[in-house]
Protein backbone atom coordinates (compact mmCIF):
# COMPACT_ATOMS: atom_id res chain seq x y z
CA UNK A 1 0.00 0.00 0.00
CA UNK A 2 1.12 3.55 -0.66
CA UNK A 3 2.22 5.69 2.28
CA UNK A 4 1.19 9.31 2.04
CA UNK A 5 0.49 12.55 3.86
CA UNK A 6 -2.13 15.13 2.88
CA UNK A 7 -3.80 14.60 -0.44
CA UNK A 8 -5.66 17.07 -2.57
CA UNK A 9 -6.98 15.35 -5.65
CA UNK A 10 -7.88 17.15 -8.84
CA UNK A 11 -9.79 15.03 -11.34
CA UNK A 12 -9.70 16.05 -14.98
CA UNK A 13 -11.52 14.44 -17.91
CA UNK A 14 -10.69 14.75 -21.59
CA UNK A 15 -13.08 13.82 -24.41
CA UNK A 16 -13.87 14.64 -28.01
CA UNK A 17 -17.63 14.79 -27.35
CA UNK A 18 -19.37 18.13 -27.95
CA UNK A 19 -21.43 19.63 -25.10
CA UNK A 20 -25.18 19.68 -25.67
CA UNK A 21 -25.39 23.13 -24.12
CA UNK A 22 -23.38 25.37 -21.85
CA UNK A 23 -26.15 25.32 -19.25
CA UNK A 24 -27.10 21.64 -19.40
CA UNK A 25 -25.83 19.49 -16.54
CA UNK A 26 -25.87 15.69 -16.39
CA UNK A 27 -25.33 12.78 -14.03
CA UNK A 28 -24.87 9.13 -14.99
CA UNK A 29 -25.13 5.79 -13.17
CA UNK A 30 -25.42 2.05 -13.84
CA UNK A 31 -26.86 -0.56 -11.45
CA UNK A 32 -28.61 -3.91 -11.52
CA UNK A 33 -31.65 -2.27 -9.85
CA UNK A 34 -33.35 0.55 -11.73
CA UNK A 35 -34.35 2.46 -8.57
CA UNK A 36 -30.74 2.48 -7.36
CA UNK A 37 -29.41 3.52 -10.76
CA UNK A 38 -31.88 6.42 -10.83
CA UNK A 39 -30.97 7.51 -7.31
CA UNK A 40 -27.25 7.38 -8.09
CA UNK A 41 -27.66 9.32 -11.35
CA UNK A 42 -29.48 12.10 -9.43
CA UNK A 43 -26.66 12.09 -6.88
CA UNK A 44 -24.14 12.36 -9.73
CA UNK A 45 -26.10 15.31 -11.13
CA UNK A 46 -25.95 17.03 -7.74
CA UNK A 47 -22.19 16.44 -7.70
CA UNK A 48 -21.92 17.99 -11.18
CA UNK A 49 -23.74 21.10 -9.96
CA UNK A 50 -21.53 21.19 -6.86
CA UNK A 51 -18.32 21.08 -8.90
CA UNK A 52 -19.51 23.85 -11.22
CA UNK A 53 -20.58 26.05 -8.28
CA UNK A 54 -17.32 25.38 -6.44
CA UNK A 55 -15.28 26.35 -9.48
CA UNK A 56 -17.07 29.68 -9.87
CA UNK A 57 -17.76 30.45 -6.21
CA UNK A 58 -14.86 32.85 -5.77
CA UNK A 59 -16.68 35.30 -8.02
CA UNK A 60 -20.12 34.80 -6.46
CA UNK A 61 -21.27 37.65 -4.23
CA UNK A 62 -24.71 38.93 -3.37
CA UNK A 63 -25.66 42.60 -3.38
CA UNK A 64 -24.35 42.96 0.17
CA UNK A 65 -20.92 41.63 -0.77
CA UNK A 66 -21.26 38.24 0.99
CA UNK A 67 -18.70 35.76 -0.36
CA UNK A 68 -20.45 32.58 -1.46
CA UNK A 69 -17.32 30.44 -1.36
CA UNK A 70 -17.86 30.24 2.40
CA UNK A 71 -21.16 28.55 1.60
CA UNK A 72 -20.06 26.41 -1.32
CA UNK A 73 -17.40 24.69 0.76
CA UNK A 74 -20.23 23.25 2.89
CA UNK A 75 -22.46 22.16 0.00
CA UNK A 76 -23.01 18.46 -0.45
CA UNK A 77 -25.52 16.12 -2.01
CA UNK A 78 -28.24 18.30 -0.46
CA UNK A 79 -28.22 20.70 -3.44
CA UNK A 80 -31.90 20.86 -4.45
CA UNK A 81 -32.79 19.51 -7.88
CA UNK A 82 -35.74 21.33 -9.45
CA UNK A 83 -37.00 20.31 -12.88
CA UNK A 84 -34.46 17.51 -13.35
CA UNK A 85 -35.37 14.74 -15.80
CA UNK A 86 -34.13 11.14 -15.48
CA UNK A 87 -34.17 8.61 -18.32
CA UNK A 88 -33.22 4.95 -17.86
CA UNK A 89 -32.52 2.18 -20.37
CA UNK A 90 -32.25 -1.54 -19.67
CA UNK A 91 -29.01 -3.15 -20.77
CA UNK A 92 -28.15 -6.86 -20.78
CA UNK A 93 -27.78 -7.21 -17.01
CA UNK A 94 -28.29 -3.74 -15.55
CA UNK A 95 -29.96 -0.35 -15.95
CA UNK A 96 -28.23 2.80 -17.18
CA UNK A 97 -29.75 6.08 -16.01
CA UNK A 98 -29.01 9.67 -17.01
CA UNK A 99 -30.32 12.64 -15.02
CA UNK A 100 -30.32 16.01 -16.77
CA UNK A 101 -31.05 19.56 -15.67
CA UNK A 102 -31.56 22.21 -18.35
CA UNK A 103 -31.34 25.88 -17.41
CA UNK A 104 -34.19 27.04 -19.68
CA UNK A 105 -36.59 24.58 -18.02
CA UNK A 106 -35.35 24.78 -14.43
CA UNK A 107 -34.47 28.47 -14.11
CA UNK A 108 -38.08 29.73 -13.61
CA UNK A 109 -38.65 26.95 -11.05
CA UNK A 110 -35.54 27.86 -9.04
CA UNK A 111 -36.46 31.55 -9.12
CA UNK A 112 -39.97 30.79 -7.85
CA UNK A 113 -38.54 28.56 -5.11
CA UNK A 114 -36.11 31.30 -4.07
CA UNK A 115 -38.84 33.96 -3.85
CA UNK A 116 -41.09 31.63 -1.86
CA UNK A 117 -38.39 30.59 0.65
CA UNK A 118 -37.07 34.15 0.94
CA UNK A 119 -40.53 35.40 1.91
CA UNK A 120 -40.96 32.68 4.54
CA UNK A 121 -37.47 33.28 5.95
CA UNK A 122 -38.09 37.00 6.37
CA UNK A 123 -41.41 36.35 8.08
CA UNK A 124 -39.70 33.92 10.48
CA UNK A 125 -36.86 36.41 11.14
CA UNK A 126 -39.30 39.17 12.07
CA UNK A 127 -41.27 36.84 14.34
CA UNK A 128 -38.06 35.67 16.09
CA UNK A 129 -37.18 39.24 17.06
CA UNK A 130 -40.40 39.37 19.11
CA UNK A 131 -39.69 36.19 21.10
CA UNK A 132 -38.71 36.51 24.76
CA UNK A 133 -38.30 32.86 25.76
CA UNK A 134 -34.63 31.97 25.18
CA UNK A 135 -35.20 28.25 24.48
CA UNK A 136 -38.02 28.95 22.01
CA UNK A 137 -35.95 31.66 20.31
CA UNK A 138 -32.90 29.41 19.98
CA UNK A 139 -34.96 26.62 18.42
CA UNK A 140 -36.60 29.09 16.03
CA UNK A 141 -33.15 30.36 14.96
CA UNK A 142 -32.09 26.75 14.45
CA UNK A 143 -35.01 26.15 12.08
CA UNK A 144 -34.36 29.44 10.27
CA UNK A 145 -30.75 28.38 9.76
CA UNK A 146 -32.00 25.41 7.70
CA UNK A 147 -34.21 27.66 5.56
CA UNK A 148 -31.42 30.15 4.84
CA UNK A 149 -29.02 27.30 4.08
CA UNK A 150 -31.47 26.16 1.39
CA UNK A 151 -31.79 29.75 0.12
CA UNK A 152 -28.02 30.04 -0.31
CA UNK A 153 -27.92 26.80 -2.27
CA UNK A 154 -30.76 27.88 -4.55
CA UNK A 155 -29.13 31.29 -5.07
CA UNK A 156 -25.90 29.71 -6.26
CA UNK A 157 -27.69 27.29 -8.60
CA UNK A 158 -29.52 30.28 -10.13
CA UNK A 159 -26.21 32.08 -10.64
CA UNK A 160 -24.79 28.94 -12.24
CA UNK A 161 -27.73 28.42 -14.61
CA UNK A 162 -27.61 32.02 -15.83
CA UNK A 163 -24.22 33.68 -15.19
CA UNK A 164 -25.47 36.89 -16.84
CA UNK A 165 -27.84 37.51 -13.93
CA UNK A 166 -26.72 38.93 -10.60
CA UNK A 167 -26.68 36.40 -7.78
CA UNK A 168 -30.05 36.72 -5.99
CA UNK A 169 -29.92 39.02 -2.98
CA UNK A 170 -30.38 37.34 0.40
CA UNK A 171 -32.28 39.59 2.79
CA UNK A 172 -30.90 37.58 5.70
CA UNK A 173 -27.74 35.48 5.86
CA UNK A 174 -26.24 32.71 7.98
CA UNK A 175 -23.87 35.11 9.75
CA UNK A 176 -26.75 37.15 11.19
CA UNK A 177 -28.39 34.00 12.56
CA UNK A 178 -25.14 32.70 14.08
CA UNK A 179 -24.45 36.04 15.76
CA UNK A 180 -27.85 35.99 17.46
CA UNK A 181 -27.38 32.39 18.58
CA UNK A 182 -23.94 33.18 19.99
CA UNK A 183 -25.34 36.09 22.01
CA UNK A 184 -27.61 33.62 23.78
CA UNK A 185 -24.73 31.36 24.77
CA UNK A 186 -22.24 31.33 27.61
CA UNK A 187 -18.67 31.76 26.39
CA UNK A 188 -16.70 28.51 26.33
CA UNK A 189 -13.24 28.30 27.87
CA UNK A 190 -12.02 24.84 26.77
CA UNK A 191 -12.31 22.41 23.84
CA UNK A 192 -13.68 19.73 26.14
CA UNK A 193 -16.45 22.07 27.25
CA UNK A 194 -17.05 23.12 23.64
CA UNK A 195 -17.50 19.56 22.37
CA UNK A 196 -19.84 18.57 25.22
CA UNK A 197 -21.97 21.70 24.71
CA UNK A 198 -22.19 21.23 20.94
CA UNK A 199 -23.26 17.60 21.24
CA UNK A 200 -25.87 18.48 23.86
CA UNK A 201 -27.33 21.24 21.66
CA UNK A 202 -27.40 18.96 18.63
CA UNK A 203 -29.44 16.48 20.64
CA UNK A 204 -27.29 13.87 18.95
CA UNK A 205 -28.98 10.46 19.06
CA UNK A 206 -27.25 7.12 19.58
CA UNK A 207 -26.87 6.69 15.84
CA UNK A 208 -23.45 6.21 14.29
CA UNK A 209 -21.90 9.55 13.27
CA UNK A 210 -19.06 10.32 10.86
CA UNK A 211 -17.41 13.44 12.32
CA UNK A 212 -15.91 15.67 9.61
CA UNK A 213 -13.23 18.29 10.45
CA UNK A 214 -14.61 21.74 11.33
CA UNK A 215 -12.76 24.15 9.05
CA UNK A 216 -12.27 27.92 8.78
CA UNK A 217 -14.97 29.70 6.74
CA UNK A 218 -12.39 30.95 4.24
CA UNK A 219 -10.39 27.74 3.84
CA UNK A 220 -10.57 23.96 3.65
CA UNK A 221 -7.16 23.68 5.36
CA UNK A 222 -6.96 21.32 8.34
CA UNK A 223 -5.44 23.36 11.18
CA UNK A 224 -4.19 21.94 14.53
CA UNK A 225 -7.36 23.33 16.12
CA UNK A 226 -9.46 21.52 13.49
CA UNK A 227 -7.79 18.20 14.22
CA UNK A 228 -8.13 18.53 18.01
CA UNK A 229 -11.76 19.66 17.85
CA UNK A 230 -12.62 16.65 15.69
CA UNK A 231 -11.05 14.31 18.25
CA UNK A 232 -13.02 15.87 21.12
CA UNK A 233 -16.29 15.55 19.18
CA UNK A 234 -15.55 11.93 18.28
CA UNK A 235 -15.09 11.16 21.97
CA UNK A 236 -18.54 12.60 22.76
CA UNK A 237 -20.41 10.78 19.98
CA UNK A 238 -20.94 7.27 18.70
CA UNK A 239 -18.32 8.06 16.07
CA UNK A 240 -17.33 5.87 13.11
CA UNK A 241 -14.35 6.24 10.77
CA UNK A 242 -15.90 5.02 7.51
CA UNK A 243 -18.89 6.55 5.73
CA UNK A 244 -20.29 3.12 4.89
CA UNK A 245 -20.83 2.56 8.63
CA UNK A 246 -22.36 6.01 9.27
CA UNK A 247 -26.01 6.89 9.76
CA UNK A 248 -25.39 10.63 10.25
CA UNK A 249 -22.64 13.12 9.33
CA UNK A 250 -21.40 16.05 11.41
CA UNK A 251 -19.93 19.03 9.54
CA UNK A 252 -19.09 22.59 10.54
CA UNK A 253 -17.16 25.82 10.18
CA UNK A 254 -15.65 28.44 12.45
CA UNK A 255 -15.04 32.17 12.10
CA UNK A 256 -13.34 34.91 14.11
CA UNK A 257 -15.22 37.73 15.82
CA UNK A 258 -13.01 39.98 17.95
CA UNK A 259 -11.90 37.91 20.97
CA UNK A 260 -14.12 34.96 20.09
CA UNK A 261 -14.04 32.00 17.75
CA UNK A 262 -17.59 31.17 16.61
CA UNK A 263 -18.27 27.51 15.83
CA UNK A 264 -21.30 26.35 13.83
CA UNK A 265 -21.90 22.63 13.36
CA UNK A 266 -24.68 20.71 11.65
CA UNK A 267 -25.88 17.14 11.90
CA UNK A 268 -27.10 15.83 8.54
CA UNK A 269 -28.46 12.59 7.15
CA UNK A 270 -26.57 10.74 4.41
CA UNK A 271 -28.46 12.71 1.74
CA UNK A 272 -27.15 16.00 3.17
CA UNK A 273 -30.39 17.28 4.72
CA UNK A 274 -29.81 19.18 7.96
CA UNK A 275 -31.33 17.55 11.05
CA UNK A 276 -30.05 19.97 13.71
CA UNK A 277 -27.60 22.85 14.12
CA UNK A 278 -25.63 24.20 17.08
CA UNK A 279 -23.54 27.33 17.59
CA UNK A 280 -21.06 28.23 20.35
CA UNK A 281 -18.37 30.85 20.96
CA UNK A 282 -14.92 29.91 22.31
CA UNK A 283 -12.71 32.53 23.91
CA UNK A 284 -9.51 32.93 21.90
CA UNK A 285 -7.58 33.09 25.16
CA UNK A 286 -8.41 29.39 25.60
CA UNK A 287 -6.74 28.58 22.26
CA UNK A 288 -3.27 30.08 22.74
CA UNK A 289 -1.68 26.63 22.29
CA UNK A 290 -3.72 25.71 19.20
CA UNK A 291 -3.20 27.30 15.78
CA UNK A 292 -6.61 28.01 14.23
CA UNK A 293 -5.72 30.41 11.40
CA UNK A 294 -5.07 28.79 7.99
CA UNK A 295 -1.44 29.12 6.88
CA UNK A 296 -2.21 28.88 3.15
CA UNK A 297 -5.44 30.83 2.56
CA UNK A 298 -4.57 31.55 -1.08
CA UNK A 299 -3.92 27.88 -1.89
CA UNK A 300 -7.66 27.15 -1.91
CA UNK A 301 -8.08 29.77 -4.62
CA UNK A 302 -5.48 28.00 -6.73
CA UNK A 303 -7.14 24.62 -6.29
CA UNK A 304 -10.83 25.40 -6.40
CA UNK A 305 -11.25 28.36 -8.73
CA UNK A 306 -11.43 28.01 -12.49
CA UNK A 307 -11.68 24.24 -12.46
CA UNK A 308 -11.81 22.60 -15.87
CA UNK A 309 -15.26 21.04 -16.21
CA UNK A 310 -16.94 18.98 -18.93
CA UNK A 311 -20.56 18.09 -18.21
CA UNK A 312 -20.74 15.56 -21.05
CA UNK A 313 -17.93 13.36 -19.73
CA UNK A 314 -18.19 13.23 -15.95
CA UNK A 315 -15.64 12.04 -13.42
CA UNK A 316 -16.25 11.57 -9.70
CA UNK A 317 -13.86 10.68 -6.90
CA UNK A 318 -14.61 9.38 -3.41
CA UNK A 319 -12.82 7.96 -0.39
CA UNK A 320 -14.11 5.69 2.34
CA UNK A 321 -14.81 8.89 4.33
CA UNK A 322 -16.60 10.73 1.56
CA UNK A 323 -15.33 13.54 -0.65
CA UNK A 324 -15.12 16.73 1.46
CA UNK A 325 -13.36 17.86 4.67
CA UNK A 326 -11.32 14.67 4.91
CA UNK A 327 -8.84 13.89 7.67
CA UNK A 328 -7.10 10.51 8.06
CA UNK A 329 -4.97 9.55 11.07
CA UNK A 330 -1.78 7.50 11.22
CA UNK A 331 -2.44 3.81 10.67
CA UNK A 332 -5.80 4.31 8.96
CA UNK A 333 -6.49 2.93 5.49
CA UNK A 334 -7.67 5.24 2.72
CA UNK A 335 -9.54 3.68 -0.17
CA UNK A 336 -9.63 5.80 -3.31
CA UNK A 337 -12.54 5.20 -5.69
CA UNK A 338 -13.13 6.58 -9.19
CA UNK A 339 -16.22 6.69 -11.41
CA UNK A 340 -16.31 7.87 -15.03
CA UNK A 341 -19.38 8.13 -17.26
CA UNK A 342 -17.83 6.17 -20.14
CA UNK A 343 -14.79 3.95 -20.80
CA UNK A 344 -11.60 5.95 -20.26
CA UNK A 345 -7.88 5.92 -19.53
CA UNK A 346 -6.49 7.72 -16.50
CA UNK A 347 -3.16 8.67 -14.93
CA UNK A 348 -2.17 10.46 -11.73
CA UNK A 349 0.16 13.40 -11.21
CA UNK A 350 1.25 13.87 -7.59
CA UNK A 351 2.61 16.93 -5.78
CA UNK A 352 4.23 16.41 -2.38
CA UNK A 353 4.69 19.05 0.35
CA UNK A 354 6.08 17.47 3.52
CA UNK A 355 8.38 19.59 5.66
CA UNK A 356 11.08 20.89 3.36
CA UNK A 357 10.31 18.39 0.60
CA UNK A 358 8.36 19.79 -2.35
CA UNK A 359 8.09 17.97 -5.66
CA UNK A 360 5.79 16.83 -8.47
CA UNK A 361 5.76 13.28 -9.84
CA UNK A 362 3.87 10.68 -11.88
CA UNK A 363 2.46 7.74 -9.89
CA UNK A 364 3.08 4.27 -11.31
CA UNK A 365 -0.21 2.38 -11.32
CA UNK A 366 0.78 -1.01 -12.73
CA UNK A 367 3.71 -3.22 -13.80
CA UNK A 368 4.34 -2.22 -17.39
CA UNK A 369 7.13 -0.98 -19.63
CA UNK A 370 7.98 2.67 -20.14
CA UNK A 371 5.25 5.29 -19.62
CA UNK A 372 2.45 2.71 -19.79
CA UNK A 373 3.15 2.00 -16.10
CA UNK A 374 1.44 5.34 -15.36
CA UNK A 375 -1.77 4.66 -17.32
CA UNK A 376 -4.76 2.44 -16.49
CA UNK A 377 -8.03 1.83 -18.32
CA UNK A 378 -11.65 1.81 -17.13
CA UNK A 379 -13.49 -0.78 -19.26
CA UNK A 380 -17.07 -0.54 -20.60
CA UNK A 381 -18.20 -2.90 -17.83
CA UNK A 382 -16.58 -0.68 -15.20
CA UNK A 383 -17.88 2.65 -16.57
CA UNK A 384 -20.53 4.33 -14.39
CA UNK A 385 -19.53 2.12 -11.45
CA UNK A 386 -17.37 3.01 -8.45
CA UNK A 387 -13.98 1.35 -8.95
CA UNK A 388 -11.33 0.99 -6.24
CA UNK A 389 -8.23 2.40 -7.91
CA UNK A 390 -5.81 2.59 -4.97
CA UNK A 391 -5.40 1.82 -1.28
CA UNK A 392 -3.15 3.89 0.96
CA UNK A 393 -1.82 3.36 4.46
CA UNK A 394 -1.46 6.65 6.35
CA UNK A 395 2.09 6.97 7.62
CA UNK A 396 4.90 9.48 8.13
CA UNK A 397 5.99 11.92 6.91
CA UNK A 398 2.80 13.93 7.40
CA UNK A 399 2.18 17.11 5.48
CA UNK A 400 0.40 17.79 2.24
CA UNK A 401 0.09 15.98 -1.05
CA UNK A 402 -1.85 16.83 -4.19
CA UNK A 403 -2.98 14.30 -6.77
CA UNK A 404 -4.24 15.34 -10.19
CA UNK A 405 -6.15 12.47 -11.77
CA UNK A 406 -6.70 12.80 -15.51
CA UNK A 407 -9.23 10.67 -17.40
CA UNK A 408 -9.33 10.51 -21.19
CA UNK A 409 -11.40 8.70 -23.79
CA UNK A 410 -8.23 8.46 -25.87
CA UNK A 411 -4.94 6.93 -24.78
CA UNK A 412 -2.97 9.82 -23.18
CA UNK A 413 0.44 8.23 -23.74
CA UNK A 414 1.53 11.14 -25.96
CA UNK A 415 0.62 13.90 -23.49
CA UNK A 416 1.69 12.67 -20.05
CA UNK A 417 4.47 14.77 -18.47
CA UNK A 418 8.15 13.97 -18.90
CA UNK A 419 9.79 12.56 -15.76
CA UNK A 420 13.19 11.83 -14.23
CA UNK A 421 13.46 8.72 -12.00
CA UNK A 422 15.42 9.28 -8.76
CA UNK A 423 15.23 5.68 -7.58
CA UNK A 424 11.83 6.11 -5.88
CA UNK A 425 9.82 8.87 -7.59
CA UNK A 426 9.31 9.67 -11.27
CA UNK A 427 9.79 13.42 -10.76
CA UNK A 428 8.43 16.29 -12.87
CA UNK A 429 10.44 19.52 -13.07
CA UNK A 430 8.90 22.77 -11.78
CA UNK A 431 7.21 24.22 -8.70
CA UNK A 432 3.98 22.65 -7.44
CA UNK A 433 1.83 25.75 -7.88
CA UNK A 434 3.18 26.29 -11.38
CA UNK A 435 2.63 22.66 -12.37
CA UNK A 436 -1.01 22.69 -11.22
CA UNK A 437 -1.79 25.79 -13.26
CA UNK A 438 0.42 24.72 -16.16
CA UNK A 439 -1.82 21.71 -16.82
CA UNK A 440 -4.98 23.82 -16.83
CA UNK A 441 -3.49 26.54 -19.02
CA UNK A 442 -2.04 24.06 -21.52
CA UNK A 443 -5.41 22.42 -22.09
CA UNK A 444 -7.18 25.74 -22.57
CA UNK A 445 -4.65 26.88 -25.18
CA UNK A 446 -5.11 23.62 -27.09
CA UNK A 447 -8.90 24.00 -27.04
CA UNK A 448 -8.62 27.50 -28.48
CA UNK A 449 -6.17 26.40 -31.12
CA UNK A 450 -8.20 23.50 -32.45
CA UNK A 451 -11.82 22.73 -31.61
CA UNK A 452 -11.44 18.97 -32.27
CA UNK A 453 -8.89 18.51 -29.49
CA UNK A 454 -10.07 17.09 -26.14
CA UNK A 455 -12.38 18.93 -23.79
CA UNK A 456 -11.34 19.05 -20.15
CA UNK A 457 -13.26 18.53 -16.89
CA UNK A 458 -11.99 18.75 -13.33
CA UNK A 459 -13.07 18.07 -9.74
CA UNK A 460 -11.21 18.64 -6.47
CA UNK A 461 -10.84 16.32 -3.49
CA UNK A 462 -8.77 17.36 -0.45
CA UNK A 463 -7.43 14.91 2.14
CA UNK A 464 -5.26 15.62 5.17
CA UNK A 465 -3.37 13.07 7.28
CA UNK A 466 -1.73 13.43 10.68
CA UNK A 467 0.02 11.39 13.36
Amino acid sequence: MYQFTKIIILVCALTFNIKVGANTFKGFANHSKQAVAKEQSLSALQQTLYVNIESESYSYQDNKGNDFFKVSSQLSSSIPLVGAITDCVELSNEYQCQSKLNSSQSMPLYQALFEQEQKLAMQNWQQIQLLNNADVKYEALNELFKKVHLLQQVAMVIALLNPKLDTPNLEINITQIIEQMVLMEEQVTSLDMASKLLVRKLSAPKQRVLVKPITHVNSSEITPFTKLMQTHLQNELNAVRDIKNAELILTGQYSELKELLNLQVSLTDLQGSIISTAVIAIQKSALVNYEYRPKQPTFDTLLYSQQLINNEFSVELQTNKGSRNLLFDKGETLNLMLKVSQPAYYYIVGHTKTGEDRMSYLMDLQDAKDDYRFIKYISPKEANHWINIAEFEVAEPFGQEILQVFASTINPIEIIPTTNFDGFYHKIDGKIEENIQKVRGFKRIKDKAKASLPKVAEAVLSITTSG
